[in-house]
């Protein structure tokens, strides 16, 4: 303790009665001095601290005791050999029937059935040239003294500079008159005429004619030819043509689109209702088809369309399983399961009626089988041994492919005693990384 806190009273002791009466001394309030003692403070003794530990430790002892006797369990996980299953089969699936028949390999099938019109624009891939020759009026002038017969198709000619653009070798510069016209002395006659070929070439403005069949005559310079208006008519373009095989093409074409939007349909149908859909099953039949244009019409494209009815006959997919695992357990070895999760089945189409009332499928199926644990009898072998001692018990159990133990709490080093503490996990599904 420390003397410069205690606080100091002087207190004198009782006087018998009739006695002086007691007096009390007052503190004498001295002067303070200038400079000061060091106050000196005893030393303080320390005593040890009892280690938390100390208190703790039998907590834990008692703590793992109560684990070790009521908590601790073991886990098991067992990997069993697994060996494959096989089936290889045809199955038939009938409108007629009701419901799967394992002896005689049938299942009930349904009719779907989805309608789907589509239409498209497609381009002509022929060529087809249009032709056509310029014609027009010539006044023919007879300036001599005697008549002139002109026969039909006398030839007439311009000026070559009338023909806008150059003339191929096979194209001639003239006109052929369409009748036989006598022109008397000293007057005209008005004839008709038509270009020698094809072409806008021949579309002239006006222009005066010479005859050249009277080259060589007196006529030649007496008889001549004069138009008034300018020519017209003459084409020569090459234009796109749709031939048949662009219908063709544009109908198979609009019509599979037609059978995959069908199939798909049916598909997204029979998913809803649990039914097998299989793409070689669906029967397209073509209801209409139609075009914006015949073959042989000019036009650079066209449109198309075609309706079609796309039609299944499928089983469900439950009546298959049960008759694939009732096939399948026939085959299954004795003291042998099944690991269903590992089951697998493809169906492929191996037959089909015209009507949809009956089709034949093949399949093929596989799955893993196992043998099963005797349970009660491994746990009590296994009750109250030591790691080492489970594990060679385990090692020796056929079947097996890996094991695994896990004991909790993690300081146990055997097997509790009560076989209820003891848990077997199967892994069916292969063995893990």
């Amino acid at each position: 303790f420390n003397m410069a806190d205690k606080k100091i009273v002087d207190i004198r002791p009782p006087q018998p009665k009739g006695g002086e009466p007691e007096i009390e001394e007052k503190e004498t309030v001295k002067p303070e001095p200038r400079f000061s003692f060091p106050k000196i403070s005893p030393p303080s003794i320390r005593v040890p601290r009892v280690s938390k530990l100390f208190f703790l430790l039998p907590l834990l002892l008692t703590g793992g005791l109560v684990a070790y006797f009521t908590l601790g369990d073991a886990r098991i996980e067992i990997w069993p050999q697994m060996n494959p299953l096989l089936l290889e089969t045809k199955i038939t699936v009938d409108k007629a029937v009701e419901s799967p028949d394992a002896e005689q390999k049938v299942v009930p099938g349904a009719s779907f059935e989805e309608t789907k019109s589509v239409s498209g624009e497609f381009s002509a891939s022929g060529k087809k040239t249009v032709e056509s020759k310029a014609g027009g009026v010539i006044r023919v002038y007879n300036n001599s003294s005697v008549s002139q017969t002109l026969i039909q198709n006398t030839r007439f000619q311009p000026p070559l500079e009338k023909f806008e653009g150059s003339l191929q070798e096979n194209e001639k510069p003239w006109f052929k008159s369409k009748s036989r016209i006598t022109i008397s002395p000293k007057s005209f006659q008005d004839v008709e005429v038509v270009a020698d070929s094809p072409g806008e070439k021949y579309n002239i403005k006006p222009s005066k004619f010479s005859i050249p069949g009277l080259v060589g005559s007196a006529q030649y310079t007496l008889v001549y030819g004069e138009s008034f208006q300018a020519f017209s008519g003459g084409e020569k373009k090459e234009f796109s043509q749709v031939l048949a095989k662009d219908l063709d093409s544009a109908k198979e074409e609009l019509s599979q689109k037609s059978k995959t939007e069908g199939a798909n349909a049916l598909q997204a149908k029979m998913q809803s209702t649990g039914h097998l859909f299989l793409i070689d099953a669906v029967k397209a039949e073509l209801l209409d088809d139609s075009s914006s244009v015949q073959s042989g019409e000019v036009s650079a494209r066209f449109t198309s369309s075609v309706t079609a009815k796309s039609s299944i006959l499928a089983p469900e997919y439950n009546d298959l399983d049960e008759l694939v695992g009732s096939l399948l357990s026939v085959k299954l070895p004795t003291g042998k399961e099944m690991a269903e999760s590992s089951l697998t089945t493809d169906y492929t189409l191996f037959s089909l009626d015209k009507n949809l009332s009956k089709m034949v499928l093949s399949v093929k199926s596989s799955v893993n089988t196992f043998s099963p644990l005797d349970e009660p009898s491994l746990k009590a072998s296994l009750a109250g041994k030591s790691l080492e001692e489970a594990g060679k018990i385990l090692e020796k159990q056929e079947g097996l492919e890996k094991i695994k133990i896990h004991l909790w709490p993690f300081w146990l080093q055997s097997i509790p005693k009560s076989v209820e503490k003891i848990k077997f996990e199967v892994n069916l599904t292969g063995l893990d990384s």
